[in-house]
Parts: C-alpha cells; sequence; structure tokens
C-alpha cells in the first residue's frame, strides 16, 4: 500500500512545501478517511493540471 506521501509526490508536489490541501490530505488519510482523501487527491491533481 502506498503512503500518502508517496501519492501526493505522484502528483508532482514536493511534500517540502506543504500546502493546505496536501496537509488535508494527510489528515484524511491518518483518519482512515478514504472518501475524503480521494476527494483531495482528485482535487490537487485538477490544480496540478491548470
Amino acid at each position: 500500500m502506498a503512503t500518502a506521501e508517496d501519492r501526493l509526490e505522484v502528483f508532482g508536489f514536493n511534500l517540502k512545501h506543504k500546502t493546505k490541501l496536501t496537509q488535508k490530505a494527510l489528515d484524511a488519510r491518518s483518519n482512515n478517511n478514504w472518501r475524503r482523501l480521494y476527494h483531495i487527491l482528485h482535487q490537487i491533481k485538477k490544480l496540478r493540471l491548470s
């Protein structure tokens, strides 16, 4: 299972410069809130594409 950090790296984020969204994603993962994590990762992906 990939960690949240690995997943965020896949979306091209440098975790040294955490954004509010990456922090929300890590919080969601630590709470095992997978639907929220997926939603946040989708938002991040949209940001990366724009």
